[in-house]
């Protein structure tokens, strides 16, 4: 009786979601994407005044940080010139990743996902963010046994992290990886004309030149022989099975 615990990825329109959705009615267990975290996020950080939680107050004080910059940089655009009503309202905003990896962490392991396991959607969608979520510094003990705590420094300017003495942290890491493909773009764009009508394509990111774009940027990501190493290599590394 040990958790269920699949991640599924692939490129846009690849059947991810799909089956996804199948296994987590077929393991009943939780289907854990991307959205689902930001939605909850945006959520937390909308609280009445003095209400909030304290990882609310976290979410909403970065938000605001970045709708002030975001307002910064329009008034210096526009020489000086303040934005109109209502500018910083409507403004939208893309949480920064190291938030949003910290709270899929914390999804992962609320009771639902450790108890029963969960069905882990598109995300992370690189080799470099499944390292941020999925590792964890090694502990380090003083001659009492003792935790040594230790903060960590950032890389020096101009080069990238060093991962030695990381480890998987292994209540949160899936136990299987199913990687979903088509035999080329063309076909993923066609399974997109051919199962969504024109009014959902044209009120999602699945309009053509979306399509193309985040294609590109999976293929970049996962097919390039010159950038970082493909996602499923992670997987590979830590001797999960391939799907």
């Amino acid at each position: 009786m040990h958790p269920v615990k699949i991640f599924l990825s692939g490129p846009p329109a690849s059947g991810k979601t799909h089956y996804a959705e199948r296994l987590s009615l077929y393991y009943n267990i939780p289907r854990v994407h991307a959205k689902e975290i930001s939605d909850r996020m945006f959520a937390l950080a909308k609280f009445e005044e003095d209400k909030g939680t304290d990882e609310g107050i976290k979410i909403k004080e970065k938000i605001d940080a970045i709708k002030d910059e975001m307002v910064g940089k329009y008034t210096e655009a526009n020489n000086g010139e303040e934005p109109p009503e209502g500018f910083r309202d409507k403004l939208k905003v893309r949480l920064p990743d190291d938030l949003v990896f910290e709270y899929l962490r914390k999804r992962l392991t609320e009771n639902d996902c450790r108890n029963r396991g969960y069905i882990l959607d598109g995300f992370p969608r690189t080799y470099k963010e499944a390292r941020e979520i999925f590792l964890i510094k090694k502990k380090k003990f003083d001659p009492e046994g003792n935790v040594v705590e230790e903060e960590e420094e950032p890389p020096e300017e101009g080069k990238e992290k060093s991962w030695d003495d990381y480890e998987i942290r292994k209540e949160i890491f899936p136990k299987s990886f199913i990687l979903f493909d088509a035999k080329s773009d063309e076909q993923l764009l066609q399974r997109i004309k051919d199962n969504l009508s024109e009014q959902e394509v044209f009120a999602s990111h699945n309009n053509a030149a979306d399509m193309k774009r985040r294609i590109t940027q999976y293929r970049v990501a996962n097919n390039s022989t010159v950038a970082e190493p493909p996602l499923k290599k992670f997987f590979e590394e830590q001797g999960v099975a391939l799907h």
